[in-house]
């Protein structure tokens, strides 16, 4: 699930490969504990304030926030599959509410704890859980698919006798989990933040006889 902001408002880090015949890219595990850095001495005061605190209770890797000081707002987006991403809509969101775009500054970002810098597949804090019980589920012997949108949503599925068929219903409960996301974003964010393509679940991780 999703998490933003638009107003005032644990497992040691291991490396999967992809089973996929058309992938060759690495998922990244990197636990579900985050960690907040302020990358700014700006100091805070107002709405501003009130929406920090916010941010730093509830959000979770990867995320990001960005403040106009002179317009006292903020953008913020948080449970992303990557940090670039997460500034991206967090700039999206703090330019789209300003009168001057240009002052939105960098302020916070919210990493796993244990942070991997290795190249690999990040998954968002959500989708690190998803995948923890993806495998649980796994059985020796037949097929399971875990699908993901870069948005950070996801979904898998288990037991079954075809690899199509785990990748189809995979790739559905990534969608289902998509639009719960969308159902809980506010307008603003629905409007000016998230892009459709960003939305798309393809599947990432396959498991087979």
């Amino acid at each position: 699930m999703r998490h933003f902001l638009s107003g005032l408002a644990a497992a040691a880090a291991v490396l999967f490969s992809i089973t996929c015949a058309t992938q060759a890219e690495e998922i990244l595990i990197e636990g579900t504990r985050s960690k907040l850095s302020i990358n700014s001495d700006i100091r805070l005061t107002g709405d501003m304030k009130k929406s920090f605190a916010f941010f730093k209770k509830n959000a979770e890797f990867y995320g990001a926030m960005f403040v106009n000081p002179p317009e006292d707002l903020v953008g913020a987006f948080w449970n992303t599959s990557s940090l670039p991403l997460a500034k991206h809509y967090a700039l999206k969101s703090c330019q789209s509410k300003s009168r001057t775009p240009s002052s939105c500054q960098a302020y916070a970002t919210v990493l796993p704890k244990k942070h991997q810098s290795r190249p690999g597949r990040t998954l968002s804090q959500s989708g690190n859980l998803t995948f923890a019980a993806y495998r649980k589920q796994q059985t020796t012997g037949i097929y399971g698919a875990f699908a993901v949108a870069e948005n950070g949503d996801s979904g898998f599925s288990w037991n079954f006798a075809s690899k199509s068929q785990a990748e189809e219903t995979a790739l559905k409960h990534c969608a289902d989990d998509v639009q719960a996301s969308k159902s809980e974003a506010s307008a603003h964010v629905l409007k000016n933040v998230l892009e459709a393509n960003r939305s798309k679940c393809r599947v990432v991780h396959v498991t087979q006889p």
